[in-house]
């Protein structure tokens, strides 16, 4: 799919540079030939009022453009240009040349003037002598102006030669860089792709658990019909754990698939961070000395955020138990709270097992553990700190996370404070 969608936009990139250059180069040749065109034309007209004046004797050189002299002033292309009338009678007898920069014997003259009249047009082309010609009459007699257009045509040919060449080499560059581009656009699609196609595979996996544990427990409850509900209870708990447990999961991932579409609705207000951190850390002093862990927090008084205070506690919950669920029996968990500049800054560091450097930057991926035994111990999915990843996320804040022997593990949250903290 990712190859395909790949092909397409490199496909639709060089259709539209294409019609762009086609269109482009075929503007300059259009109007070049126009004005061509009206150039040849007026050489034309000028070359045909050249019959006011006395007729030249007969020629003794073959019409020849190469060797004709020539007037040397650029400014006026019919001074430039190699031209000559002819007049006839109404016999078709040439009674007469008049020359431009050129010369040309009796039976070149009696060549283009037989091809002219045998056309019987006003105007047109004698493509063997690279000639355009223009009849006008005059009573019985006939005038005929030709100019030679060879060295036009010419210039005009190399300049199509030249777009040519242009254009590949255009087309060559832009498809060099629509394959970068199109590397460097579809890679963010290519990661939500594998990151999708993760995030079901796994989904799969972690469901497949409890769904095997219900169906192992309902095949044993199906096996003893005979029994009592209270006979037959251990079995019931399982299957109502492992029930709780999957629609946890669930829920879970209905939150990330909704926060991946932007359809997390929020509900915004101002709130008081500092009444919030301490509202969610009393519920976990009891879990703590449960697990013999210290709990000390820091927290400044009066800081006020912006944000939806319902996934404001479901962020603090998610750090708050992943901090006591990872920190060893006499080790230590400590909230801080305080205000740095406009922000709200929010650590909670624990002590206990350090992770790994090379797994710091996957702890906020969808189902994974830098501990996978504990975390199966412990009953995790890997989607808490995936969820409050997307909740920072949705608040426009940041969230990181340190680790070392020596400070132990720290998830560090900065949310924008709202510049009217209370004071």
């Amino acid at each position: 799919m990712i190859k395909k969608l790949k092909r397409k936009f490199i496909w639709i990139n060089m259709s539209l540079v294409f019609v762009v250059l086609a269109v482009t180069f075929g503007s300059i040749l259009f109007f070049n030939y126009q004005s061509i065109q009206r150039e040849w034309s007026n050489i034309l007209h000028m070359t045909m009022n050249m019959r006011d004046q006395p007729p030249s004797q007969r020629p003794t050189e073959h019409f020849d453009v190469s060797t004709a002299p020539r007037k040397d002033n650029p400014s006026q292309p019919f001074a430039m240009s190699v031209s000559f009338s002819v007049d006839i009678d109404a016999d078709g007898k040439i009674l007469g040349m008049r020359g431009n920069n050129a010369e040309a014997t009796d039976e070149f003259l009696e060549k283009v003037v037989a091809e002219v009249l045998a056309s019987d047009n006003r105007e047109g082309y004698l493509r063997n002598d690279n000639l355009r010609y223009l009849m006008e009459k005059d009573g019985k007699d006939r005038h005929i102006a030709f100019v030679d257009v060879s060295r036009s045509l010419s210039s005009f040919q190399h300049l199509v030669l030249t777009l040519c060449l242009v254009g590949l080499a255009g087309l060559a560059a832009f498809f060099v860089i629509s394959i970068f581009l199109a590397n460097v656009t579809i890679k963010p699609v290519k990661e939500a792709w594998d990151q999708q196609r993760q995030f079901v595979a796994d989904a799969s996996h972690e469901l497949k658990t409890p769904l095997t544990v219900i169906l192992a427990n309902t095949g044993i409850l199906m096996s003893h019909k005979k029994d009592t509900i209270e006979a037959q209870e251990k079995w019931i708990e399982y299957i109502k754990d492992e029930a709780v447990r999957m629609k946890k999961l669930v829920e879970d991932m209905l939150f990330l698939a909704k926060s991946d579409v932007a359809k997390t609705p929020l509900s915004l207000m101002d709130i008081d961070f500092s009444e919030l951190v301490w509202s969610c850390l009393l519920p976990f002093e009891s879990v703590a000395f449960e697990q013999e862990v210290t709990m000390g927090n820091q927290i400044a008084p009066d800081i006020m955020i912006h944000a939806d205070e319902r996934q404001m506690k479901q962020l603090l919950a998610i750090l708050l138990d992943n901090a006591c669920k990872y920190t060893e029996r006499g080790g230590s968990v400590t909230v801080i709270l305080e205000k740095k500049q406009d922000k709200a800054v929010l650590s909670v560091n624990n002590t206990g097992s350090v992770i790994d450097k090379d797994k710091l930057g996957h702890v906020f991926e969808r189902f994974y553990r830098a501990d996978e035994s504990r975390a199966r111990t412990e009953g995790g999915y890997g989607l808490g700190l995936a969820i409050a990843k997307s909740i920072v996320d949705s608040h426009h804040g940041k969230i990181s996370v340190e680790s070392s022997a020596e400070k132990g593990t720290t998830f560090l949250v900065s949310l924008n404070r709202k510049s009217t903290d209370k004071s």
